[in-house]
């Protein structure tokens, strides 16, 4: 598992009220402004055309991911996993969002209705300890809404989310409009002190009551409600590796119907690298560097003269395709030990200066795919 980057929980999030009807009745849907009744059983709309890098083999194994006290070991280290309770959703409306709870602008209506009930959420909390150092850390894998007692057999993409606070959520649209609400209130409030208003925090805000549940443990479940007298209709979890794109899925039943809700946070996924390791940089003539199986994806090195960059790489045919992570470029002395030359990328084109050492190797891997733990 990866280092934990820098999680960023400024929620610009402010309190404001909503009636108990409006928390508990159906709610207009954000993206159609049209109220919607629940149905009586789950069900699914229209869903959209999966884009590259999702479907199966590009998800976590969610049987897996949700299997309290499941060891797996990955070589170098040992991932345990713990289910935890995260209590019960509200849903009045039968319409359900997700995404980052510190930007409503950017939340995501499922394609999905929803019976008015209470449904159980849960978190798969992975550990993962080196073997040598001992060292653990602790992420997020996947956050799921349960739907009904059946088992999912088979898993659709429903959508994509994007993660700037290093947080998602699952919410109601009466969630959602508090959300927006609190954060236009936020904006305003900002500018006002910007002018030297010094205008109070809200006591009991959504962002308060979020910091302070993270604060307390960075990966406990959060649900709150959006109203104080109105239903728990905001569910809250730390984001994997934090900021990023993820994958929302929907998992049916044997008779096809909607058992459950998962986003998959991609902490059990192993990478899958084509990789190319030249041993000798330096031994190679100035022009084009053959790159064996990198090239059928498009990539192109050379090696430049004394007076030019040591190394050019063009990555561009892949740069902005989502099927592809990477490429890593790693300079390395004779024994392995990594070097740090002077680089820059622009736009998936890199530039390496000459490291000042011989026999420098240079390895460049490219992640072609991924593998369910």
């Amino acid at each position: 598992m990866h280092r934990p980057s820098s999680i960023l929980l400024v929620l610009a999030l402010l309190l404001v009220g909503c009636t108990e009807t409006a928390a508990a009745g159906p709610n207009p849907s954000p993206a159609s402004g049209k109220p919607r009744q629940p149905p009586p059983h789950p069900e699914l709309g229209k869903l959209p055309a999966p884009p590259p890098a999702t479907g199966e083999g590009m998800h976590s194994d969610f049987r897996r991911a949700f299997q309290d006290g499941l060891v797996i070991d990955r070589g170098e280290e040992t991932l345990s996993v713990r289910v935890v309770e995260g209590g019960r959703l509200d849903v009045g409306s039968g319409v359900l969002l997700v995404g980052d709870p510190g930007w409503a602008s950017g939340l995501v209506e499922l394609p999905l209705g929803i019976p008015r009930g209470h449904y159980p959420v849960q978190l798969s909390r992975v550990r993962g300890q080196d073997k040598q150092s001992g060292e653990t850390i602790e992420r997020i894998a996947a956050m799921r809404l349960r739907l009904g007692g059946s088992a999912a057999r088979r898993w659709l993409y429903l959508a994509s989310i994007s993660v700037d606070t290093g947080s998602a959520a699952f919410l109601t649209p009466t969630a959602a409009e508090v959300l927006a609400s609190q954060q236009k209130t936020a904006a305003a409030r900002y500018e006002r002190r910007l002018q030297g208003d010094d205008a109070p925090e809200p006591e009991d805000s959504i962002d308060t009551r979020l910091q302070a549940a993270f604060s307390r443990d960075l990966l406990a479940p959060v649900l709150l409600q959006s109203h104080p007298r109105g239903p728990h209709n905001l569910f809250a979890c730390s984001s994997g590796f934090g900021d990023g794109s993820y994958d929302v899925y929907v998992g049916l039943d044997e008779g096809g119907s909607p058992a459950e809700v998962v986003v998959d946070f991609r902490v059990l996924l192993e990478p899958i690298l084509a990789e190319v390791l030249i041993p000798d940089m330096d031994a190679l003539p100035p022009g084009r560097i053959p790159l064996g199986p990198l090239e059928p994806l498009g990539l192109v090195a050379w090696r430049g003269r004394p007076t030019e960059d040591w190394l050019l790489l063009d990555a561009t045919s892949i740069w902005n395709d989502p099927r592809y992570g990477g490429p890593e470029v790693v300079v390395e002395d004779a024994q392995g030990g990594r070097l740090h030359p002077n680089a820059s990328m622009q736009a998936g084109t890199w530039r390496v200066e000459r490291p000042g050492t011989g026999h420098s190797r240079l390895r460049i891997s490219v992640q072609v795919g991924v593998r369910p733990l």
